[in-house]
């Protein structure tokens, strides 16, 4: 834990060794101007400029800070290096320049007046050819010159910093004339064409390429040419479509015939397509000719509405073989009265439902869950049951939890793919008797009977009362009084008169007179039983026996007249010693020996009281040291603690004490303390404490120089 200062530190200037500035991943809270911080996840020393955290090395800040340096060693007029950490930035001076340094500063001269260049651009004309021509002069001095040739009917005309290129075109009737001496070429004067009698001779190699709809001619110099299919407006390639359809014509048919002419030649009669005509009422045969089918003619003319219930019952009677009634799994069959059924009956289905008041089933045992070998489908087994709990409509369950393992019953219960969850519903039950095997959990009431010997094992108790194995142990001082039994009424002692050993007792004050033989001694004062003027309390004093007088010959017990019997002398009762005397002088000068007690006064007694070394350690504690509390205002920085102890040798200790307790940390802090005088400190903060800040200052007086 950081030691906490609330004020500057002062070295006297002496060094601070070995030291580690405040290391962070983000900027500290609240900070203030001046305030620094190492930036570990940058690397980098920040401080902070009175508004935000930056950078020791931003020269955005701070004029003075070391700057990244560029240097161009290429001479192009780019910086394309950059002196490293290590390296030293030097300055030379060279061919007319010197260099001269005062203060720091690097003043850079040169001996030559003339460092610039002057350039002048004008066209020179040498015969047919014109340049332009750039003379510099200055630094450095000489021509440069950028020629125009002039071509063929191409002019070039110099005029200043201008330059003229014209063209000497022919005219129409030369260019005409030239066209029309080739032989080849004619020209048209009044529509402008030119036409060609020559052959022109293209070299080229031509591929063909196919598909079954079109052919593409195929140019190795120029465009390729696609040849489209032929339709009824166009020509063009025939398509393989075109191909099969003509591949199936014979090559004896004719075209164009008329359908009387395709009648005639398909004719009647088994050489032809079509039979001769057969006899009415008969269907076409397999073999082309005509005739009667043979079939086996139903006979049975009770038939559809005919049928009367008498035959259909006798018909279903003569069933000796399975059937299906209806034609689709959606098909309702629905029967007017009872149905009784002989044999087995198989439902097959995904929901039976069977809306009857009264069911009775010869079958003793149930099987649910499947008709063959169980799967793990993880669902429950059991009746799910509806039921109304006099506010709402409910569902019940009553069967095997998979999940559980168990035997359960749910109320208020939740059917999710035949998984139930629920209230677990009470259960009531005569005499249950069996062996219990596995743990019985929850609360058991009533009377159990029977053997605890067959119980295996039970779980240990543990707490107040701990047990193992059965074997119950009440712990040492875990019975209070408010768990025992009430005491019947005051002035009772619990402990038992009745004779012999027993159950604890309640004695009253007339059992306990009784039991120390004191029937007879009446209620008078210690000094009259003790015959003297001693008052006040005497304790621990141990009574001897009482021996008999030797005037009198007494005996240890009392008379009748409640005082000791006459003739008992103070040496019989231990008190041989022991005059008449007021306590002050019976007291004088008294040695206890051993270690006896007494009360303890209450702090800050300054009676005559006997003081224990509770009450002093108690009044002591707190001589030559005294505890204040500074409350922060936001404004104050200097509070006067006062002590009173009359001298400068005090210690001052600051605790930090939160908001008036709230929230502090009591740890221990550091201010300046200055003495103000022998009574008093002033305590010195370095920035006022807020409103919401106090202290607490611990003033100790040192003890003498030994």
């Amino acid at each position: 834990m950081a030691i906490k200062y609330l004020n500057n530190i002062d070295l006297d200037q002496n060094q601070l060794l070995r030291a580690v500035v405040h290391n962070s991943t983000s900027d500290p809270a609240s900070p203030i101007k001046g305030q620094i911080y190492m930036d570990t996840t940058a690397n980098v020393l920040k401080f902070h400029d009175g508004t935000n955290f930056v950078s020791v090395m931003d020269n955005t800040t701070i004029a003075d800070t070391i700057r990244q340096i560029k240097v161009d060693t290429t001479n192009n007029g780019t910086a394309n290096a950059t002196l490293s950490a290590s390296e030293a930035l030097q300055l030379i001076g060279g061919n007319a320049v010197t260099l001269a340094e005062s203060g720091g500063i690097v003043t850079i001269n040169s001996t030559d007046t003339n460092t610039q260049n002057s350039y002048v651009s004008s066209f020179v004309d040498s015969d047919a050819n014109v340049s332009l021509r750039l003379t510099k002069s200055g630094a450095a001095s000489g021509t440069q010159d950028l020629t125009f040739v002039a071509g063929d009917n191409i002019t070039l005309t110099p005029s200043g910093t201008n330059l003229t290129i014209a063209s000497a075109q022919k005219s129409d009737s030369t260019i005409r004339g030239l066209i029309s001496a080739s032989g080849v070429l004619s020209y048209n004067s009044s529509t402008g064409a030119l036409t060609s009698s020559a052959q022109a001779n293209v070299a080229t190699n031509l591929s063909k390429t196919t598909t079954q709809t079109n052919v593409t001619v195929n140019s190795s110099t120029g465009s390729n040419i696609a040849l489209g299919a032929a339709s009824a407006s166009a020509a063009g390639v025939m398509t393989k479509a075109m191909f099969d359809k003509l591949d199936g014509i014979e090559t004896s048919a004719d075209v164009n015939q008329t359908t009387s002419e395709i009648k005639t030649a398909i004719g009647t009669g088994n050489g032809k397509l079509v039979p001769a005509t057969g006899t009415s009422g008969h269907f076409l045969k397999h073999d082309g000719t005509f005739g009667l089918p043979s079939y086996t003619v139903n006979t049975n003319t009770t038939t559809g509405a005919q049928m009367t219930e008498s035959t259909l019952r006798s018909k279903l009677a003569l069933i000796s073989s399975n059937f299906t009634i209806g034609d689709a799994t959606d098909v309702t069959t629905t029967i007017s009265g009872a149905l009784s059924v002989a044999g087995n009956l198989t439902v097959n289905g995904t929901t039976t439902t069977v809306n009857s008041t009264t069911v009775t089933i010869d079958d003793p045992v149930f099987t649910i869950g499947g008709d063959g070998t169980a799967v793990n489908d993880s669902k429950d087994r059991g009746i799910e049951f509806k039921y109304h709990d006099g506010e709402n409509n409910r569902v019940g369950f009553f069967g095997y939890d998979d999940s559980l393992n168990s035997f359960v019953a749910y109320g208020a219960a939740t059917n999710t793919s035949e998984v139930f969850s629920g209230t677990l519903m009470n259960a009531k039950f005569g005499t249950v008797t069996g062996t219990f095997s596995g743990n019985i959990t929850g609360n058991v009431t009533g009377n159990t009977s029977g053997s605890a010997g067959t119980v295996s094992s039970i779980g240990n108790l543990t707490g107040d009362v701990t047990s193992s194995n059965r074997a119950t142990t009440i712990g040492n001082d875990k019975v209070t009084y408010a768990k025992m039994q009430n005491v019947s009424a005051t002035n009772r002692i619990l402990g038992r008169d009745s004779s012999g050993a027993g159950n604890v007792e309640e004695i009253t004050p007339a059992n306990v007179k009784t039991m120390l033989s004191l029937n007879n001694v009446a209620n008078e004062s210690r000094a009259t039983i003790l015959g003297g003027n001693l008052t006040g309390q005497i304790n621990s004093v141990a009574v001897a026996t009482v021996t008999a007088g030797a005037a009198a010959g007494a005996t240890a017990n009392q008379d009748s007249t409640s005082t000791i019997r006459s003739g008992t002398t103070a040496s019989n009762v231990g008190l041989g010693n022991v005059t008449n005397e007021s306590k002050a002088t019976m007291f004088s000068g008294a040695a206890l020996t051993n270690n006896p007690t007494a009360p303890t006064q209450s702090a800050g007694n300054s009676s005559t009281r006997i003081a224990t070394t509770a009450f002093v350690a108690t009044a002591t504690a707190s001589i030559g040291k005294v505890t204040k509390k500074i409350s922060g205002t936001g404004s104050a920085t200097s509070f006067t603690m006062s002590h009173n102890f009359g001298t400068p040798h005090v210690m001052t200790q600051l605790l930090d004490y939160g908001n008036n307790g709230t929230g502090a940390t009591y740890d221990v802090v550091h201010a300046d303390i200055k003495r103000n005088s022998d009574n008093a400190v002033d305590v010195v903060f370095g920035s006022a404490p807020l409103a919401t800040e106090d202290y607490l200052v611990l003033i100790t007086k040192m003890p003498a120089i030994s």
